[in-house]
């Protein structure tokens, strides 16, 4: 992980600072106490990436990164579930899409090697309702046309697959 808050000026940073921790015995020398002025004492800053992209696109980029990201997303699953043969793990409401090819019978590690022999990696999500594939659509430059083929690649190896080759 990864925390940081930087000032200009090293004054500014009392009006962020959180009160002494009566948890910690005090120092016996003075010593920089950065606790005080993190935004977590002890997690990282996971939006520092959302946050360095913000600052730098502006808003509106910003907004639409974020529209495209899920405009792919409702794209894909339209595709998977035109084809009929995946199922959902649920119904997406972020940039995730968590699927498996319907038959209950496929070997998902298999699918995914299958996958791997045509160029594509794709990671996996394990729950209590079994092994599932899981996309995640982070990639600005990403086109509709370019997930279509991938659902065909995709439906290909399942149709393979249920085939017996």
């Amino acid at each position: 992980g990864f925390g940081l808050i930087a000032f200009r000026d090293d004054r500014d940073r009392e009006a962020i600072a959180k009160p002494e921790n009566p948890v910690f015995p005090a120092p016996r020398q003075p010593v920089p106490m950065a606790a005080r002025y993190s935004m977590d004492g002890s997690r990282p800053f996971n939006a520092l990436g959302a946050w360095l992209l913000l600052r730098h696109v502006g808003r509106r980029e910003y907004e639409r990164i974020v529209d495209h990201f899920m405009s792919l997303t409702e794209h894909f699953v339209r595709e998977l579930l035109r084809r009929n043969c995946f199922e959902l793990y649920l119904k997406p409401t972020m940039n995730l899409v968590v699927f498996r090819p319907r038959s209950a019978s496929d070997d998902i590690d298999g699918f995914v090697s299958d996958l791997a022999q045509r160029g594509f990696g794709i990671s996996t999500y394990r729950s209590d309702r079994g092994t599932f594939l899981r996309c995640v659509f982070v990639n600005p430059a990403a086109t509709h046309q370019q997930l279509t083929r991938f659902v065909e690649t995709l439906h290909e190896v399942a149709s393979a697959r249920s085939a017996g080759g």
